[in-house]
């Protein structure tokens, strides 16, 4: 086991989520598949094969789609406060951008009128959850144009794309389509928009898993009734990310030494939550359910439950990827399996303490 900690990547479970979001039955689609979530080139070349397009937010990104193969038409570029030389840049290599503010929509017109830009959208509403939705929508949040400053705009014919992003690890469908429903009504003020792009943000959830099939339905209902109202097909853009491959994929690490401490067994790993980030970034709202394999692979047997704490090996005091309750008597040299770790958890590796970045295998 001198090769944990690793995480490993079920390729068929990617194919299937990719499958389940292209059946959407709408025509005119697009869907990118968000880079942050996943940054492995490996990662990227599958889910281009698989028929996705990318979503990037950074210059770094950029260049890793293009090295992956992506073509300009098949890169949607979302940011804040992008620098205009960015904005020369993509305008330069025909990538489809969505602005964030008044001033970079004034630079863009002023400098590009032969072309139009997307724009991200804000909007405040009462119905907006409590939680990580108001980091992305409504006054808490940074990002976006408010859609009440855009209709007052002269250069609404200028602008060929609205883009909303509702917040994320989302399962409610109804949620998701009051926020889109208002978008539309909203996106009948701009006589020349070719497309509505949706954002991300659907929720894994293994006891309630996010249901595609009736998310599909609605959406597609819902654009073939904007594109009636606008007399031209729009097209739908989506941009999944920890969806797709969330989990697909587990983290493993190697048990090296176990505790007792009133009461409660610690358990110490081979690695460090600067390798297996998403717990430290979200202590707690992270779920990745654990499980605990002796060292020749197989499951170790079920005895009384008791409480663990599952830790890494450096000194930080927040090295904590687990407080939880098992039914197994955990010894050194065991491996402990964490899952849902196929999206924002080796992309969010961090130098901080020194450890290496572990390897990704895909299977």
């Amino acid at each position: 086991m001198s090769s944990l900690p690793v995480y490993l990547y079920d390729t068929k479970q990617i194919a299937g989520h990719c499958n389940k979001i292209a059946s959407i039955p709408y025509p005119q689609k697009s869907i990118h598949f968000a880079s942050m979530a996943n940054s492995n080139p490996e990662f990227l070349h599958f889910v281009k094969n698989q028929g996705l397009h990318i979503f990037v937010n950074s210059l770094k990104h950029l260049q890793l789609a293009e090295e992956v193969g992506f073509a300009p038409d098949q890169i949607v570029f979302t940011a804040s406060s992008v620098d205009y030389s960015t904005l020369d840049l993509l305008y330069g290599k025909g990538i489809r951008v969505n602005l964030d503010s008044i001033n970079q929509l004034n630079y863009w017109l002023g400098n590009y009128p032969d072309s139009l830009p997307g724009i991200r959208c804000n909007f405040d509403s009462e119905a907006i959850q409590n939680g990580r939705a108001g980091y992305f929508i409504g006054d808490k949040s940074r990002l976006g144009i408010d859609l009440s400053d855009l209709i007052d705009l002269d250069a609404k014919d200028k602008i060929g794309g609205l883009h909303l992003y509702v917040g994320t690890d989302i399962t409610d469908i109804e949620y998701l389509m009051k926020f889109y429903t208002t978008l539309t009504k909203w996106a009948v003020h701009f006589p020349n928009i070719q497309y509505l792009d949706l954002g991300g943000g659907f929720g894994v959830d293994s006891l309630h898993p996010f249901d595609f099939e009736r998310f599909g339905a609605n959406v597609s209902d819902l654009m073939h009734s904007f594109s009636a109202i606008m007399n031209r097909e729009i097209e739908l853009i989506l941009e999944p990310g920890r969806i797709v491959g969330a989990e697909a994929a587990c983290f493993l690490a190697q048990v090296v030494d176990v505790k007792e401490r009133a009461g409660r067994q610690i358990v110490v790993l081979n690695a460090s939550l600067s390798q297996f980030p998403r717990p430290l970034f979200y202590p707690d709202e992270a779920h990745h359910p654990v499980q605990i394999f002796s060292p020749d692979g197989n499951p170790k047997p079920v005895l009384v439950q008791r409480k663990v704490g599952i830790v890494g090996c450096s000194t930080y005091s927040r090295d904590v990827f687990a407080e939880t309750v098992l039914a197994a008597d955990v010894q050194p040299g065991d491996v402990v399996s964490f899952g849902n770790a196929g999206s924002y958890c080796a992309s969010m590796f961090t130098e901080f303490l020194g450890f290496e970045k572990p390897k990704e295998l895909f299977l």
